[in-house]
C-alpha cells in the first residue's frame, strides 16, 4: 500500500488543519491542488513561474533537417508539449524515431504523443540516469548526432557527456520560463506550514517576487524539494527545514508531505509556524 493509499484507509483525512502552497505554473498545478485538498489540507496556489512557447529564426536550420538527427532528447514535459508543437508546424516528426526523455512526466508526455521508440531509465529522473542508459553509452552513441530539446538554460551536464562520448550534440530551445507575479499577502505566507517547489529555478523565482517580510516566513516553513540538487540550492538560500521527496511529480509531493507529518509530531510541526 502507497503512502498515497494509506491516507485514504483512515477516516480522517491527514493533511486537515494544515496549509501548504503549491508554486507550480498555473497549467500545471491542477493536479496536484486536488490532491492535498482531498487530504484535507487548506491550500495556497502561488505560482512562481509562467512557461511560455519561445523559437528563435536562429534555430530555424534544426527544425528544417530535423532527420538528421539520431536521436531527440527531451529533457522536460514542457518541452516535450511546446517541442513538438514548433516542430510539427513545419515539419512532422516520425512517431517511430528514437526519442529519449528525463524523467517519468516526459516519458508520458512522449507516449500521448504517440512516440513508440522511447529511451528513458528505469530509475531516477536527471540527466545522470538518462547518462547511465545503455542506449547512450560510447559504444552506441559515438559519431551519432542528438538534438537536446529543453527550455533555454540548463545544466550542461548532458552535452558535455554526449560529446565526451564521441556524439554531436545540439541544443533547441521551445519554451521559457519567466518570474510570475506575487498574489497572496503577508499573512498568508505567515499561515502556512509547508511549501512545495518543483524545480530550482522555480524556488529562485518564488523568493525574487516576495517582499522581505514574507520571504523570511517561507524561509521558516517546511519546504518540499524534487531533487537533493534542490535541496542543496535552497540550504544556500536559507531554509531551515528541507524535505526531499523521490522526484517532481504530484504523488512524491504529497508522499513527502504525509511522510513528514507521520514521521513527526503533528504539534511539533504546527509550533513551527
Amino acid at each position: 500500500m502507497s503512502n498515497v493509499d494509506s491516507i485514504h484507509s483512515g477516516q480522517n483525512p491527514l493533511l486537515t488543519g494544515f496549509s501548504i502552497l503549491v508554486t507550480r505554473p498555473t497549467t500545471q498545478a491542477t493536479t496536484l491542488i486536488k490532491l492535498l485538498q482531498q487530504e484535507g489540507a487548506r491550500v495556497l496556489h502561488q505560482p512562481s513561474l509562467k512557461i511560455q512557447a519561445f523559437s528563435d529564426p536562429d534555430q530555424q536550420a534544426l527544425i528544417d533537417n530535423i532527420a538528421d538527427f539520431d536521436l531527440l532528447v527531451f529533457i522536460s514535459r514542457n518541452a516535450v508539449e511546446y517541442g513538438c508543437q514548433l516542430i510539427n508546424n513545419q515539419n512532422p516528426l516520425d512517431k517511430t524515431r528514437p526519442v529519449a526523455a528525463i524523467g517519468k512526466a516526459t516519458h508520458q508526455a512522449l507516449v500521448e504523443q504517440g512516440f513508440t521508440h522511447i529511451i528513458s531509465p528505469e530509475q531516477g529522473f536527471d540527466s545522470e540516469a538518462l547518462l547511465a542508459s545503455k542506449a547512450l553509452n560510447i559504444d552506441e552513441i559515438s559519431n551519432k548526432k542528438v538534438l537536446i530539446i529543453r527550455g533555454g538554460q540548463g545544466r550542461e551536464l548532458l552535452k558535455s557527456t554526449l560529446e565526451q562520448r564521441k556524439a554531436s550534440a545540439s541544443y533547441l530551445d521551445v519554451y521559457q520560463r519567466l518570474s510570475e507575479t506575487p498574489i497572496l499577502s503577508t499573512s498568508d505566507y505567515e499561515s502556512l506550514d509547508f511549501v512545495t517547489v518543483s524545480s530550482q529555478q522555480g524556488l529562485e523565482c518564488l523568493l525574487s517576487i516576495l517582499e522581505p517580510v514574507s520571504k523570511q516566513q517561507i524561509l521558516n516553513k517546511i519546504l518540499i524539494t524534487p531533487s537533493f540538487r534542490c535541496s542543496e540550492r535552497a540550504k544556500e538560500l536559507g531554509f531551515n527545514q528541507i524535505e526531499t521527496a523521490a522526484n517532481a511529480t504530484d504523488n512524491a509531493m504529497l508522499n513527502c508531505i504525509v511522510d513528514k507529518i507521520t514521521l513527526s509530531n503533528r504539534a511539533k510541526i504546527k509550533n513551527n509556524d
